[in-house]
Parts: structure tokens; sequence; C-alpha cells
């Protein structure tokens, strides 16, 4: 597995690929104020356009110019949906009634600039000191099970991280075939970006795509139904290997669910979001959620303004079939849960803040706040 991780590799990537030094210098500065450590997959690499990369939308997500970064909003917090609050035992999150996630891992192949779980995945930056996962993973999984036999109204297990194609395979068997013995759960969906980190391992010859085509089969003798949750965020990233990637689990009969994180520069524009859209409709990938992006430090470049995202959800009615139409949703600060983007109360043009109701949550209102450049261009 070909991955960059170090400073000086990527120097000389950099210089392999002819890039301007003051691009390379704006770089490697901005990855040393970024939250997330540096990490690149060969499947990223080679769909990065070099010859273009200051304005790259792939470039963007992993290897942020110092040039581009702006002030931290003073209202958007490390756990910027406060999972640590709606954790009920060491990595499970209950937020929603029916539905736990778990926290399978803290590492994944490559980090994004805008990690929504900065606070916890990766190594520790120059920026942000991670927590740990202490608890060794059998006792956690331990913990999951217990609870879900406990609380039997949840029939829905989220499994996420980090990213699960890092996971010790037999560790993952043992928690799916752990699950699927519990009569209450009818669904499991696995959240991984790997289909474009490391495509290959979804090939029929890897033993990932093995594991899953195994569980898949058993899976769903047992009623269970078992599914990916992908994260796709432009149409460059849907190149041959994921594309194939994508076909190996549809073939299975896998259904592969994508959630998209809107992000300035990278896809918050009409004809890319129809490109991404199209891209993953002829790799059979259901396009699902469109993201407002989180309110996570030292990745304010990537946020745009809430009126500018409705804009977009207006403009993309009627581009596409409504089953291929994502939803637009905003995750709200401090743990109020999803809600579509158009459901705010109350909006207050002098702060740019915008007031939600939860409806998991009684305590509220919950509030996004656009970005200070939004304001201060309304000033």
């Amino acid at each position: 597995m070909e991955i960059i991780s170090k400073i000086e590799d990527l120097q000389q990537l950099l210089i392999d690929k002819a890039c301007p030094i003051a691009i390379r210098e704006d770089m490697i500065a901005g990855i040393a104020a970024n939250a997330m450590a540096l990490q690149l997959t060969k499947n990223i690499v080679d769909v990065i356009d070099w010859k273009n990369v200051a304005t790259d939308p792939v470039r963007m997500q992993f290897l942020p110019l110092a040039s581009e970064l702006e002030e931290d909003h003073p209202n958007l917090a490390l756990d910027s949906l406060s999972e640590k609050k709606d954790e009920v035992v060491a990595g499970v999150i209950h937020r929603y009634p029916n539905k736990v996630l778990f926290l399978l891992n803290k590492v994944c192949p490559a980090y994004c600039s805008f990690c929504t779980r900065s606070y916890l995945v990766g190594p520790s930056t120059q920026r942000v000191q991670k927590d740990k996962i202490k608890m060794p993973f059998k006792r956690r999984v331990k913990g999951l099970l217990e609870y879900l036999k406990c609380h039997p109204n949840i029939n829905d297990v989220l499994i996420s991280g980090g990213d699960l194609v890092l996971a010790k395979l037999p560790l993952l068997e043992d928690l799916l075939t752990e699950l699927g013995q519990l009569t209450t759960i009818k669904s499991i969906r696995l959240g991984t970006r790997g289909l474009f980190f490391l495509p290959q391992y979804f090939f029929k010859d890897h033993p990932f795509h093995q594991l899953l085509a195994q569980q898949y089969l058993w899976l769903k003798k047992r009623g269970i139904e078992f599914s990916i949750q992908s994260h796709f965020n432009h149409a460059n990233e849907l190149n041959s290997l994921s594309q194939m990637a994508a076909n190996e689990l549809t073939s299975l009969g896998i259904k592969i669910r994508n959630q998209t994180v809107l992000l300035r520069g990278v896809n918050a524009d009409l004809p890319s979001l129809q490109a991404l859209i199209a891209a993953l409709v002829a790799a059979n990938i259901i396009p699902y959620y469109i993201y407002q992006m989180d309110m996570v430090p030292h990745a304010e470049h990537f946020r745009t303004s809430l009126q500018e995202t409705i804009t977009l959800s207006k403009q993309l009615e009627g581009c596409f079939t409504g089953f291929h139409t994502p939803k637009f949703v905003v995750d709200l600060p401090n743990g109020g849960g999803k809600t579509n983007i158009y459901a705010f109360e109350k909006y207050e043009k002098e702060t740019g803040t915008y007031h939600y109701k939860s409806a998991v949550k009684a305590n509220g209102p919950f509030k996004y706040y656009d970005p200070l450049r939004i304001s201060r261009m309304e000033t």
C-alpha cells in the first residue's frame, strides 16, 4: 500500500510533479496549520491534476494551501456535533431513537482537511491534540452488544471511524457476526471513503471484498440489510478504479448510498454537483445526502453560507429523477442531529445565525452560523 505521510516524501512528489516553488511552500505551510495529519493514497495522487494543482478540487480536500485558510468562527467547536456528549458506552454514539453509531477505529488511509471527527481521527498535529480510544476493541464491542440488548428499539447500526478498510479483518468479521445474531437488528451500514482511497480493497481477489461478500449473503438470510455509506465529493474521484470497486459491490447486491459534503471551491456550484451525481448514478451509487459542512476548526475556507446551499438545492431540482436527487441537510451543532436545510425557524442577518429545532433533542434552539466572510461582506 503506497501512502504518503511524511513531509519529505510530499516535497519530493511536488518536485516530481513540477509544482511551482511558491505553491510548494504555500502547501507545506498549509499542512502545518491543518487539524488533520498528512496522509495520501496512490489513488488520490493519481486523481489530482498536478498541472492545475492550485485549483484542483481533489487537492484542496487533502493538501490545503496556507493562502486558502480563513479565521475560525468563534462559535465552532472541535467536536462540532457533540458526539462525546451522546457517547453512551465507549465508542457508541446514541443520538437517534432507533439507531446507533459505532466508532470502529480512529485511522484512515487518507485524512480530509474538513474531517468532522478531527477531535478523534488520525494522529495529533501541531494544531490539535486528538482524543485517544483507550478501551480495547473487544471490550468496546462487548459494550455495544450489551447496550443493544438493553435497548431492543435500536434496529440500525452504522459502523464508521476512522475508516473500516483499515480494520483487522478477523475483528470486523467477529463484530458483524455478533450484530447479525441479534434479532432486533434490521440494518447494518458501513461508512467508508475507501472506495476512493483504496478501491483495490473492493476487488474480488482482495480479502476485504471476500469478507463483505460473505457477510452480505449471511446477513441477507438473517433478514438484515447490509449496505455501504460511501463518500465522494467530486466527479473526478470516481475514476476507473473507484467505478470498478463500486461495480464489484453492487454486482453482489450490496447497496451503496453516497454522502457528499458541500465544499466551497470543490463542489459548491451547479455544474460540479450535476457531474458528481451523474458519475454516481453511472456507478450504481445512490446519491443520498449533501451535507452543509460542519463547523469544524481550521477548515473555515470550505464552508458556504446556508443561503448559497439553499440556492444550489433549488437549482438542482428537476435535473435528475427524484430518486437520484440527494437531500440537502445540515447536521446541527451541539448534537441536534440532521435536519432539512430549509427547516430553520429564524435567521439573524446581522450575525448570520440560523435557528433550528431538533427532532431528537428538546433543548434548543440549535444554531448554525454562516462563515465570517459572509457577515463581513454584508456589513
